[in-house]
């Protein structure tokens, strides 16, 4: 769930590989209606709303996603990043994978991270001291992969994903979607999918 100041909305899409439909819905508004999925192009009508996107970085982000209201009147065109899974991920206090750095950034905002892992197909990041090492290490990760820190304070984050499908959550972020009342759109995977 994802939550403005003013607006919030939760948007759950279910759909089976394979599959050229889905379904879902927005709590509190209703379900989705003719969901459909076209190589990277996704669709799908909410009221007299409609939505057309383009899903990127390995379902992980949205690109142009019209919005269009009745008698086709353009709302507006946005983009959407997926947010971290929590399920996905999995914390261990001082360990560290050695050597397989692909780039730092700050550890003041863990979730922009965590985005930046996914989006770079990464298996994890260490924080120490403050700053996040981000780690590739050619094969899926596991925790017995990890060593022990020669830091203590050191905390690896391990990403295991999922088979996303069309399961990315989506934030967009823009005046016009304020005014239609969804500032924020997640679009989950089922929830029987499990990471480990």
């Amino acid at each position: 769930r994802f939550f403005s100041q003013e607006q919030s909305a939760f948007y759950e899409l279910r759909h089976e590989v394979g599959s050229d439909t889905f379904t879902g819905f927005q709590e509190g508004v209703g379900d989705l209606r003719d969901g459909r999925v076209s190589g990277t192009t996704v669709e799908w009508k909410l009221g007299d709303f409609t939505f057309k996107g383009r899903v990127e970085d390995k379902g992980f982000s949205i690109a142009e996603l019209d919005v269009r209201g009745a008698r086709n009147t353009r709302v507006g065109v946005f983009t959407g990043t997926r947010e971290p899974d929590a399920s996905c991920w999995t914390v261990h206090p001082g360990f560290d994978l050695r050597g397989k750095d692909v780039e730092s950034m700050s550890a003041d905002d863990l979730d922009s991270v965590k985005r930046r892992v996914q989006r770079l197909g990464c298996s994890g990041f260490v924080v120490s001291q403050g700053t996040a090492y981000i780690k590739q290490f050619g094969r899926p990760l596991t925790a017995d992969d990890l060593k022990l820190s020669d830091e203590s304070a050191a905390c690896f984050y391990l990403y295991t994903p999922q088979d996303v499908g069309l399961g990315p959550v989506f934030t967009c972020d823009s005046q016009e979607m304020q005014d239609i009342g969804c500032e924020k759109h997640v679009l989950q995977p089922p929830a029987e999918a499990d990471c480990e």
